[in-house]
């Protein structure tokens, strides 16, 4: 049996407190976990067992709540790959007894909004950032590729990087039309030249392309991309695909009447004529089969589509009066269900962290967020009467939304 004498355990800080019990032979009458309760995603913290006076003759085992298995050492040094709420869950035994403890953690980016005014308490709710270069520009691109690295676009062409989650910004250049991928290689169409820069930097540099009027891009990694163009007024639009960074293009095919191409990957994407049509292609674009998409009695444009994995996917729509509407499917855009409203009358944009969660931002500061794969939406404050024009997210807890006059705002939790 464990024998144990009087002690005190604590740790300021962290979760857990202190624990008393007297005995010689006797277990413990309660065991802690003692860690901090607020974790950074993808930074290094230790745990330990609280109220055991040694740890000779004991068995441990650790869990962490995400799925990797367990660990056996008495103390352990652990890093969340992801954001979330997790358990951390701790079993000790000397052969004969068992003890239990366990300590709810809150794993997120909170380097980004620490100190920051936020419309919760402790780091809480959305927290404004201060604007890239102190600009008072409005702010209609914003990717970020993990919880540090991002890239923020101005309306008037300026770029901004940043390595700390938005909290300071350094310019990367001009990029009227830039956008990019998520490995953060980025493409523009400017002055009738494609441009690309492959590693987040002011190295934009012009590339190759196959003639014709350049009309859109996209590129879902730096090797792997996308060409509209067309050879004449009233010509048929064409479409072109290059598998290594633009050094070498072939023709691919194009449906008849698609105004808009997105592709999710290398080989799967979505083409639209823009209101009545929809196509799905799973070859990268040299095939293409018609899908199942209403897009109501009254058409409508689409604005935006988002995807989260290569099955999970949204489409927004705008009829003729502005009002938005979303489809969604789950089969990689073969099908798509019926219009449904969107969270608000004019939805600027659309993000998801993943397949259940995502947020919708509009004008005078608007944030709906969706925990459900976009079934309901529940209204956020944001902080802000700014009207917003781009949102991005990284998992279902960190999401970034910026808009007019420089406005950014960056979250640690989700919104709440």
């Amino acid at each position: 049996m464990l024998a144990v004498l009087f002690t005190v355990a604590a740790l300021v800080g962290c979760g857990g407190g202190f624990t008393l019990y007297f005995g010689d032979g006797d277990w413990p009458d309660r065991l802690e976990v003692l860690a901090p309760t607020r974790i950074e995603t993808g930074r290094e913290f230790t745990a330990r067992p609280g109220g055991l006076d040694g740890y000779g003759g004991l068995f441990f085992e650790w869990d962490f709540g995400d799925g990797s298995g367990t660990v056996a050492n008495a103390e352990v040094t652990y890093r969340y790959a992801r954001a979330g709420g997790y358990t951390i869950r701790l079993e000790v035994s000397d052969r004969w007894e068992t003890l239990r403890a366990s300590l709810e953690v809150e794993v997120g980016a909170w380097s980004i909004v620490d100190g920051r005014p936020c419309t919760g308490t402790n780091g809480r709710g959305w927290c404004q950032l201060d604007a890239p270069g102190a600009s008072a520009a409005t702010l209609d691109g914003l990717w970020f590729f993990d919880t540090r690295e991002g890239v923020a676009r101005a309306r008037d062409g300026a770029l901004w990087r940043s390595r700390d989650g938005g909290r300071s910004w350094s310019r990367a250049g001009t990029g009227t039309r830039a956008a990019f991928a998520p490995d953060g290689s980025g493409w523009d169409l400017r002055g009738g030249q494609l441009w690309q820069s492959r590693a987040l930097d002011r190295d934009w540099q012009t590339v190759g392309t196959p003639g014709g009027s350049l009309l859109a891009a996209q590129f879902v990694d730096r090797d792997a991309g996308w060409l509209r163009t067309r050879d004449c007024e009233g010509c048929a639009d064409r479409l072109y695909r290059t598998q290594d960074g633009a050094r070498s293009w072939q023709a691919a095919t194009l449906p008849a009447g698609a105004a808009t191409t997105h592709f999710v990957d290398r080989l799967q994407g979505l083409a639209s004529d823009g209101h009545s049509a929809a196509w799905t292609t799973q070859d990268g674009g040299w095939s293409w089969t018609v899908a199942a998409v209403n897009f109501g009695p009254r058409g409508g444009r689409v604005q935006r589509i988002v995807f989260a994995g290569s099955q999970q996917g949204w489409m927004m729509v705008a009829d003729a009066a502005g009002t938005s509407w979303l489809l969604r499917s789950s089969d990689g855009g073969r099908s798509w269900t019926a219009p449904e409203p969107a969270p608000g009358t004019r939805v600027a944009d659309l993000a998801f962290g993943d397949e259940r969660h995502g947020w919708a931002v509009g004008e005078d500061g608007a944030i709906w967020a969706t925990r459900d794969g976009g079934l309901s939406w529940q209204a956020q404050t944001s902080g802000s009467a700014q009207a917003l024009r781009v949102v991005t997210a990284r998992d279902a807890r960190t999401a970034w939304a910026g808009g007019e006059h420089g406005t950014l705002l960056a979250t640690a939790t989700g919104g709440r």
